[in-house]
């Protein structure tokens, strides 16, 4: 089981598939990681009440929503949120964006090979349209699954 199965979902998830995984990896030009393929296999599109974690400084951060491969909100989706921010110049090189706060910041993957699968932060309000400004972004977690269990709710 995993630790997300113990969080209250208030959208229950429509998996998606390996073919799917598949052609968003080629889009993008990058393999993820195993254990976000194994989320999205099995919790795509899933919506759980705000979801939160501790970044590098010890500041309490929330996961609004995870985006999804072929999310019926556009805004939520993981292929237009890559492409948005990448046109943007919002991204970090090779990297994908996996979730959003309330508050417009990302949180991302690693598909660099120096770092790869390790979990980021992106403040939006220092990073718009400057994706040099590397004060914008802190390391979150070493990997997707080690981000995972960072997660808690707001008792």
């Amino acid at each position: 089981m995993s630790k997300l199965d113990s969080f209250e979902m208030i959208r229950p998830p429509k998996p998606t598939d390996s073919a799917a995984i598949k052609e968003i990896e080629e889009r993008v030009g990058r393999h993820f990681p195993d254990a976000y393929k194994a989320f999205l296999l099995k919790y795509n599109n899933t919506k759980w009440q705000s979801l939160i974690y501790k970044d590098a400084k010890g500041k309490e951060q929330e996961v609004k929503s995870f985006f999804s491969i072929n999310d019926p909100v556009k805004s939520c989706d993981l292929m237009e949120n890559y492409i948005t921010d990448t046109e943007a110049g919002n991204n970090l090189v090779n990297h994908l964006p996996i979730a959003s706060s309330s508050f417009g910041d990302i949180v991302s993957v690693s598909l660099n090979d120096d770092d790869y699968g390790s979990v980021w932060l992106r403040d939006d309000n220092l990073s718009f349209g400057n994706r040099g400004n590397m004060e914008a972004y802190s390391k979150v977690a070493g990997s997707f699954s080690a981000f995972i269990e960072m997660l808690y709710v707001d008792s």
